[in-house]
């Protein structure tokens, strides 16, 4: 690759609404683990789904300054690892998914626009992602960038409803983003996807099993040969087992609990580029730091050249949804309603679950 291309890093996390984001103390190891330190990457991204208790995720707010404190955090390990300056280029949040973006203080931040979709239940931020499009430039490159960031539908057989969410959030961000269109611009679609295996398998010791389980067995790979997502986009090869569910019960060992069937839930794709480019993708060793949950991060390091006149178009099934933003009743409902279960779980469950059906069988 020559010297003017971009180097890349993008984490993505899954916390499991557990990350201790304000004792400085754990948080610095944990976001530490996130950032590989064999590469000084041009562009940094950390990606984060259910960083926190489902209820803060309804106070943007409270949100922004958690997402505010790891940036800070990130910027200064940054500086300390590589010795040069980097500057938080943007952030951006729905719920309690995320993320950030830093860069190198001699990159030039041009214009950036920011916008998410929702696709929890009744319209609520429980799910869905949360973009990012933005302009870097320097003495020799200038070039549009656009990260999602994504949390989909969970759960085993869901997968139509993966796949719902994965074609709204893509049309919504090619309609918000509208002359800065996904066709012209370096795109990244990652998160907690949730796409499972349908094969009960918790070994993976062999690479060949891995392979084969991929091949025949992973959700999201068989409806992408089958053409029903991820159109132009493309993903590293995996090496690496399953990054859900482990069981959290141990932390001083990595076991996968036997509660679900391991998956490759958490994924990072690219759009196709026409002429190869070089990349690392890894799982990041679940150290003890980050046995906090049920994931495991995953890291995808990439060179992508300058420009994208050498690229595959990206099909986009445009979709429309309600014209009524049920988030701003739904979003309160479930936030005051999950505080409440932190301190009464039964009275707060059923609360939120008669109030729920009410708000359906009132609208629909």
């Amino acid at each position: 690759m020559g010297q003017a291309d971009w180097k890349i890093s993008i984490t993505s996390f899954n916390c499991g609404k557990a990350l201790p984001y304000d004792k400085v103390s754990k948080l610095t190891p944990i976001i530490e683990k996130l950032i590989p330190d064999d590469q000084c990457n041009d562009i940094c991204v950390l990606g984060f789904q259910e960083l926190t208790e489902i209820w803060m995720g309804s106070f943007p707010d409270y949100m922004e300054l958690i997402f505010d404190n790891i940036g800070k955090c990130a910027q200064t390990i940054l500086g300390n690892v590589f010795g040069i300056e980097y500057q938080v280029a943007a952030s951006n949040h729905l719920g309690t998914l995320g993320l950030v973006i830093l860069t190198k203080k001699s990159i030039d931040i041009g214009q950036k626009f920011l916008t998410s979709c929702k696709r929890g239940q009744l319209g609520s931020s429980l799910k869905g992602g949360a973009a990012i499009s933005i302009d870097l430039k320097d003495d020799t490159r200038d070039d549009t960038f656009i990260f999602i960031c994504n949390h989909l539908a969970a759960n085993k057989g869901k997968f139509n409803e993966r796949i719902d969410d994965y074609n709204h959030i893509m049309s919504h961000c090619d309609s918000t983003f509208r002359m800065r269109t996904l066709q012209s611009s370096h795109l990244f679609f990652f998160g907690d996807l949730n796409f499972r295996s349908n094969k009960p398998i918790y070994d993976f010791s062999e690479s060949a099993i891995i392979e084969k389980v991929l091949t025949s067995h992973d959700e999201l790979n068989i409806l992408k040969q089958e053409n029903m997502l991820f159109q132009g986009f493309e993903e590293a090869k995996i090496n690496f087992p399953p990054t859900y569910k482990y069981s959290i019960k141990n932390t001083k060992s990595n076991e996968y609990s036997t509660k679900r069937i391991p998956s490759w839930c958490d994924r990072i794709f690219y759009r196709h580029y026409k002429t190869p480019t070089r990349t690392k993708y890894f799982a990041i060793p679940r150290t003890e730091e980050l046995r906090f949950t049920d994931h495991q991060p995953v890291n995808l390091t990439i060179e992508v050249q300058l420009g994208v006149q050498d690229i595959a178009p990206i099909q986009i099934r445009k979709q429309y949804g309600s014209s009524i933003d049920l988030s701003k009743i739904s979003d309160p409902i479930i936030g005051y309603g999950d505080w409440f279960i932190q301190r009464h779980p039964i009275i707060g469950s059923i609360m939120i679950v008669i109030t729920l059906v009410l708000l359906y069988a009132l609208l629909f």
